[in-house]
């Protein structure tokens, strides 16, 4: 009898340090059971935590967990040991299974992250920055944003961003990885370093990326650090193209276009080129685009697509609607596309012959920029400089989608962008920088080639024919044909009409 209950006594004292001994392990991994905690999300806990409790069911059905601990240690847990742990129910075995099977799982999704910001932050004590009261950024968190991105999260009180920004060199060296930016957080507190595991390429073919058009509306930005980056124009709902000559400006141009007619359907596009169309030359044969090439004529296409604004507010009136939907509604959708603008809006002396046509474009732009966002009607200005001289003040204030090439001064691209970065661009033809709202990225934008240009639009003529893609509405200039032809007969005597059949 004595001998049972020294036997008992000892398995009671192996089962206490057992479960001692867990609890100091996971003590002491806390830290990075706590940060696996807070990396659960609900679809990855969902089904990690149904395996852990089939696993658990399993384990206590077939005593896995016996047997596991018999063969870690056959001298602890001996056939007596085992026997009352069994003793102790299903409920408490598996209820223990549970535990430790969690806290494996907590551990192994804290264990990177809490690596990762030991190294971060060893990387960061390098750089040897500190407030007055030797206080040193400290790394808080860490996380992947993307396939590409990894967004460090530090602690800077008496520091701010802008210290960390003035050593972007050194940290890069020291965490031997390209930082893409360094921003203030929400708190102003904390700041945080954006990673960027991916590097841009030098070039990029628009027949590559073309595949990530999916939406109607859709079209290319070019190739980010986070991936292909693509933009839809119903959210602009205006873009302004801004560069030097040779920077990658009106390929970028072109291939816009060129993606928003791949991708549209019930697309209108009316281009205004006062360097006589050679730009625009190859789109100009498809039925669904007009272009301008004098001040008349483009002064002419404004007051058309002004009318037809108009004429969209009354329906939406009637209709009760906030906005245009083509599908719904049946109307199309209008691009209207100007390039060189400045050449369009420059400031004109009052005894040149052009300054009323000039005035007059300028205030008809600037009504269609202010007005046209519920009509379905896009603005899209191309221009080597950025100046209220060029581009009217009122009008660049509502373009919020901006795609601005290498600027050879600080003050033209913060004209554009409201910082210098286009300034300090790589002289790399097509790299630019998208900005729309408070996002602000590089990229590498797509070339399109006349040749490969040719063959897009040879798609688009037969998709015309084949009725894939069609208009909901004649085109602008078409219907003010068909009022003229029809005016004039009905002006003309009924033998004139007549006259030479």
């Amino acid at each position: 009898m004595t001998q049972k209950n020294t036997n008992e006594s000892h398995i009671d004292e192996v089962f206490v340090k057992l479960v001692i001994g867990i609890g100091i392990i996971c003590l002491a991994n806390a830290k990075v059971i706590g940060r696996g905690i807070s990396k659960l999300r609900l679809e990855n806990a969902a089904w990690g935590f149904t395996i852990i409790t089939l696993a658990s069911i399993l384990f206590v059905i077939r005593d896995y967990h016996l047997l596991f601990l018999n063969w870690l240690h056959p001298n602890w847990f001996d056939y007596d040991l085992l026997v009352k742990l069994k003793s102790y129910g299903w409920i408490k075995n598996f209820l223990s299974l549970m535990s430790i099977f969690s806290a494996a799982y907590l551990w192994c999704l804290g264990v990177i992250p809490t690596t990762k910001i030991k190294r971060y932050q060893n990387a960061l004590d390098d750089v040897t920055l500190k407030n007055a009261k030797d206080f040193k950024p400290k790394v808080v968190d860490y996380r992947r944003e993307d396939a590409f991105t990894e967004v460090i999260t530090v602690m800077v009180p008496g520091i701010g961003a802008e210290s960390l920004d003035s050593v972007k060199a050194k940290l890069e060296a020291s965490l031997a990885k390209p930082i893409s930016e360094i921003r203030k957080g929400k708190n102003p507190k904390y700041a945080e370093i954006i990673l960027g595991g991916r590097i841009l390429p030098k070039h990029t073919k628009y027949q590559t990326l073309e595949q990530n058009l999916k939406a109607s509306g859709e079209f290319i930005i070019g190739e980010s650090k986070k991936g292909t980056l693509t933009e839809n124009i119903s959210n602009l709902p205006h873009m302004m193209i801004a560069g030097t000559v040779g920077g990658g400006k009106s390929v970028f141009f072109k291939q816009v276009i060129t993606g928003l007619l791949h991708s549209s359907n019930h697309t209108q596009l009316y281009l205004i080129d006062l360097k006589g169309g050679l730009e625009f030359r190859h789109f100009e044969t498809l039925p669904n685009v007009k272009v301008a090439k004098t001040p008349e004529d483009a002064v002419r296409l404004l007051k058309l697509v002004k009318s037809e604004m108009t004429k969209r507010f009354e329906y939406l009136e009637q209709s009760g609607f906030d906005k245009i939907n083509p599908t719904r509604d049946k109307r199309d959708r209008i691009i209207l596309g100007i390039d060189e603008a400045s050449v369009l809006f420059a400031n004109a002396r009052r005894d040149s012959e052009d300054y009323d046509l000039i005035i007059e474009a300028r205030n008809l732009t600037e009504n269609i920029a202010k007005l046209s966002r519920a009509a379905a009607i896009h603005l899209i200005l191309a221009t080597q400089k950025v100046s209220k001289e060029t581009i009217d003040t009122r009008i660049q204030e509502v373009v919020d989608g901006r795609m601005c090439f290498k600027l050879n001064t600080i003050e033209g691209s913060v004209r554009v962008l409201g910082s210098g970065d286009a300034a300090k661009l790589s002289a790399i033809a097509g790299r630019g920088i998208w900005q729309y709202g408070s996002k602000q990225m590089e990229v590498q934008a797509p070339i399109i080639t006349n040749f490969e240009l040719k063959d897009k639009i040879k798609v688009l003529k037969d998709s015309f024919k084949s009725g894939s893609k069609s208009l909901h509405q004649d085109m602008l200039e078409t219907k003010v044909e068909r009022l003229i032809l029809t005016k004039t007969s009905v002006q003309m005597p009924a033998e004139e009409n007549f006259e030479g059949l």
